[in-house]
C-alpha cells in the first residue's frame, strides 16, 4: 500500500512539474518574443518611447498574450507526451 501511495505521488509531482515546466516555457518564450517585435516595430508605432521603454513594454505584453495560451498549450504536451511513452511501453510489452 505505502509504494502505490509514493508511485502515485511521484506521478503526480512528475507531470505536475512537466506541467509548470512547459508553462513557464512557453511564457518566457513568448516574452522573448514581445520584446523582440516591440524593439523592431516599436519605433513606427510608438516613436516617443526609448528602446528601454519598448523593451519593457514588448516583455510584458508578451509575456500576458504568452500566458493566455500557455496552460492549455502545456496541457496538450502533457497528453502528447503521455500518450508516446504508453505507446513506448506496450510495444515493449507485446511480443
Amino acid at each position: 500500500m505505502k509504494t502505490n501511495c509514493r508511485r502515485a505521488l511521484a506521478v503526480t509531482l512528475r507531470w505536475g512539474g512537466l506541467f509548470l515546466f512547459y508553462v513557464l516555457i512557453i511564457v518566457a518564450l513568448g516574452a522573448c518574443a514581445g520584446s523582440a517585435s516591440f524593439l523592431i516595430f516599436g519605433k513606427l508605432f510608438l516613436p516617443e518611447l526609448s528602446f528601454q521603454e519598448l523593451a519593457i513594454k514588448g516583455l510584458r505584453v508578451g509575456a500576458i498574450l504568452a500566458g493566455v495560451w500557455a496552460g492549455g498549450l502545456s496541457i496538450v504536451l502533457c497528453f502528447m507526451r503521455g500518450k508516446k511513452e504508453r505507446d513506448a511501453t506496450r510495444k515493449e510489452a507485446t511480443p
